[in-house]
């Protein structure tokens, strides 16, 4: 064993090791040509061709996508099933924003008995949190390891939590901001409208390495496109 002075030692928070190693949670955030089927909006149709690729940024997107299209199938035995996922993507110059959303019977708007927490801020602000970690259940949706949507979290500069709940007839609003390291307090107010859950972040683009937008924001109209469910999002 090689010997280190102790200021050679650190203790990284949680969320800070998410940033300094985003491989062990996201894949790779550097750039690379990759053959890949991208849709070609112009032809009306998918064509075979090398793209720059950033699997970190494409991974982050991803969860939300699967985290809705999880959502659809537990619902299918409900009253009020999800029926459609909106994706609406917004380029801003330099920057970018992205909004997933689905509809159905949201998410309950109520503090969690043993967390003395939101539900809604657990869920989507508390690392290591999840729904699906009951091993005994057969497994028929994406998640099961506690990050997800966290993750889409800690790489944003901003994160836009709305809620609404018929059950509750209350609609809940929260924002987190500079990476998941602070939070709003969450805004809650009665609301009757139709249930829904939609998260929109501006993703800190300077944490993907050569990360190329206009391409990137293809391959994200690519995923959707191919998703069923999906409300076309261009």
């Amino acid at each position: 064993m090689t010997s280190a002075s102790g200021s050679d030692y650190k203790k990284l928070s949680h969320r800070e090791h998410i940033l300094e190693l985003p491989d062990t949670y996201v894949g790779s955030v550097e750039t690379h040509e990759e053959w890949r089927w991208v849709l070609d909006s112009d032809a009306g149709k998918m064509v075979h061709r090398k793209i720059p690729f950033n699997p970190g940024f494409y991974k982050l997107f991803d969860e939300l996508v699967v985290n809705a299209r999880d959502a659809r199938i537990r619902s299918m035995t409900s009253a009020n099933p999800v029926k459609h996922i909106a994706v609406h993507v917004e380029q801003e110059g330099g920057s970018l924003k992205i909004s997933v959303e689905n509809d159905g019977d949201g998410i309950p708007i109520q503090e969690h008995a043993e967390h003395k927490v939101w539900v809604p801020e657990l869920i989507f602000g508390h690392l290591l949190t999840s729904g699906n970690y009951n091993k005994e259940e057969e497994k028929i949706v994406g998640g099961k390891n506690g990050y997800g949507a966290k993750l889409v979290n800690v790489f944003s500069t901003e994160f836009k939590l709305e809620v609404r709940s018929p059950a509750q007839g209350s609609k809940y609003t929260q924002v987190w901001h500079d990476h998941m390291s602070r939070c709003d307090k969450p805004s809650v107010k009665k609301d009757a409208g139709k249930g829904f859950v939609r998260v929109t972040y501006t993703p800190d683009l300077s944490r993907f390495i050569g990360f190329e937008q206009e391409e990137m924001v293809n391959v994200l109209r690519t995923r959707t496109s191919r998703f069923p469910g999906t409300v076309p999002p261009w």
